[in-house]
């Protein structure tokens, strides 16, 4: 049976937050015992295998994320799965080990050094022993600032893309318009990029489906998504399943205070569905809160589970685990008739109403 590729793309930061607890969750299901029975679930939907470097065997998410300048804070866009450890060594080396890689004088040169940021206590017990600490208690409902925090997956060198005009802030939205993010993708040099790594992803699947997608729908990453599934369409025309998200709680836009900002956030979601009725197969929107329309009230209550509703990584992980239950349709090992997600969408957007709430 040929593999049924889905390639996943992510745009937004709290996008990246549940699609980080989404690819958690989906390692955590790998069976990597002997005899432990034949798998429910086909991961080569979703997953890729490679070599890196030193010819290890890699699995990594099919996947591209994209998050603002500053968000990733200690995570290398280039991650540590296909490392080069001579590069590890330039970058964290001191004069001495940068001078013999320049070609001229290094004293002729002043050397800017950014200040190297300490990883979370998570992230080093990955990087020392491997694993999660059993004994550890890592509190993330309070120490986690970014979603790169909690990262349990290994991502591919070309998955993590970021845009450097905007920069990412606790404190404001500097990314704030559906136009902004349509401009940017066509005026700069991103939406080449991207497309590019798109391609590369494609040209390596075997059957590939289509595309999943996440993405913030109340800010600039919303016209962004937009034009992407405009070329998206254009170049492949293939079944595009989207997840417009609703954050739990809104950032003010830069020069805007709150009233302003929940005008322009309405004006984006708007947008944003308007063209996803046009150019997607079916888009569930999904949000932890009781009211994502005119204003973000009231959070939703489900049985046995208490929560912040204003905090990214809990509420993130409600999410991720209702896209696990959700996706199970089209990820499942079903030898007899695989289900597909031109299938999945089909079933789902009934008398050709292509959202799903």
């Amino acid at each position: 049976m040929k593999s049924r590729e889905i390639l996943t793309l992510q745009l937004g930061n709290y996008a990246n937050y549940v699609g980080t607890h989404f690819w958690n969750i989906q390692e955590a299901g790998f069976q990597y015992e002997p005899g432990s029975g034949i798998p429910e679930i086909n991961h080569d939907v979703l997953f890729r295998e490679g070599q890196n470097h030193r010819g290890d065997v890699t699995y990594t998410p099919r996947m591209l994320c994209v998050d603002l300048k500053g968000a990733l804070v200690h995570l290398s866009e280039d991650g540590d799965l296909y490392g080069d450890e001579s590069r590890k060594k330039i970058l964290s080396g001191g004069s001495d080990a940068l001078n013999p890689q320049i070609p001229w004088d290094s004293q002729s040169i002043e050397l800017v050094r950014e200040e190297a940021v300490e990883k979370p206590t998570f992230q080093k017990d990955l990087d020392t022993i491997g694993q999660a600490n059993a004994q550890g208690d890592y509190e993330f409902r309070n120490t986690v600032k970014s979603w790169t925090d909690f990262m349990y997956t290994r991502y591919h060198p070309r998955s993590v893309n970021v845009i450097r005009e905007y920069s990412h802030s606790d404190e404001e939205n500097s990314f704030d318009t559906f136009t902004n993010g349509r401009e940017l993708w066509k005026s700069g040099c991103f939406g080449e990029d991207f497309g590019d790594k798109i391609r590369q992803y494609i040209e390596e699947c075997d059957n590939c489906q289509g595309f999943q997608v996440l993405f913030d729908c109340t800010d600039g990453f919303s016209g962004l998504t937009a034009q992407c599934f405009d070329d998206l369409n254009d170049e492949y025309g293939k079944c595009i399943l989207a997840y417009p998200i609703i954050p739990p709680h809104v950032r003010n836009f830069k020069n805007a205070d709150s009233a302003v900002t929940s005008q322009i956030r309405l004006v984006n979601l708007s947008l944003s569905f308007a063209s996803l009725i046009e150019s997607s197969s079916l888009f569930v929107p999904v949000s932890t809160m009781a009211q994502g329309w005119r204003n973000v009230s009231g959070s939703r209550q489900f049985a046995n589970v208490s929560y912040d509703p204003e905090n990214f990584y809990q509420t993130s992980a409600i999410l991720a685990t209702f896209l696990d239950t959700l996706t199970l349709k089209y990820r499942a090992k079903d030898i007899l008739q695989p289900m597909v997600l031109s299938e999945f969408c089909a079933d789902l957007n009934a008398y050709g109403l292509k959202m799903k709430d």
